[in-house]
């Protein structure tokens, strides 16, 4: 996407896919001549749990506390948002 206030800004999409074919997406890419600006794995949950308030605040503090810890690089949840 371009961003029509930043002159540096580039062009470009992102594109999700399963694990699986990370690989294969990759290489097609490639093939069609597109460079790859970056590339990661992120865990999206196909389903969500619904928890209660008092849930909820006992999952927030044990992810507060994992995000101090500087061995711990990515946290992921399957908890329902909030509305």
């Amino acid at each position: 996407e371009k961003d029509e206030e930043d002159d540096n800004s580039v062009d470009g999409i992102m594109i999700y896919a399963e694990f699986q074919n990370y690989g294969a997406l990759q290489k097609g890419i490639e093939e069609l001549g597109h460079e790859i600006l970056s590339s990661g794995f992120e865990y999206i949950p196909t389903m969500q749990k619904e928890v209660t308030a008092e849930q909820r605040e006992d999952v927030e503090k044990l992810l507060e506390k994992l995000d101090e810890d500087d061995d711990v690089n990515n946290v992921y949840t399957t908890m329902q948002d909030e509305e």
